[in-house]
């Protein structure tokens, strides 16, 4: 879909993919409180956990801020809620032929980050989540990723049976 869109639907995937944040988030991000690409970094009212939370900016995300045209003042986006950009994004999903809800990209977000070996503390340092027990509820990592851990492991002769033979 990302590819699919250009300007402000571009923009918004790509804050969805490449931050991992709500549908509900989104909306609410400011140019002059919000973005800062500069140092490229997001700043966003969390308002599941009431308060004010700076991320790092993805590339993906950097790179679709810069290229937006227009000015750059109030809010990022035109649409004021989550009913809105489901409103904007049906027609695009039913012309791709694709299943996709903006809540489908923050679980997508935190799987790849869960199965290129992200901790908790790292999923809390770079998306909108607050407490650890939502970070297990969004992150999932696939059973090639298990068997993948699971390849780590160096196998040892348990100290039961050492030394008998």
């Amino acid at each position: 879909m990302l590819a699919a869109t250009k300007d402000h639907e571009h923009v918004f995937l790509a804050v969805l993919s490449g931050q991992g944040w709500r549908v509900s988030e989104a909306p609410g991000l400011d140019w002059e409180h919000g973005v800062d690409l500069r140092h490229q970094v997001l700043g966003l009212y969390v308002g599941k956990a009431r308060r004010w939370k700076t991320v790092p900016m993805h590339d993906l995300v950097f790179e679709a801020l810069a290229s937006l045209p227009g000015d750059r003042k109030g809010k990022v986006f035109p649409w004021r809620n989550r009913f809105a950009v489901y409103r904007r994004l049906a027609p695009l999903k039913n012309q791709l032929g694709v299943t996709f809800t903006p809540h489908m990209a923050r679980h997508e977000f935190g799987g790849q980050l869960r199965e290129r070996s992200a901790v908790n503390r790292d999923l809390l340092d770079v998306c909108t989540w607050t407490n650890p027990k939502s970070v297990e509820r969004y992150t999932y990592a696939g059973g090639e990723h298990a068997r993948e851990v699971l390849a780590r492991l160096e196998v040892i002769e348990p100290p039961s049976s050492r030394g008998k033979r």
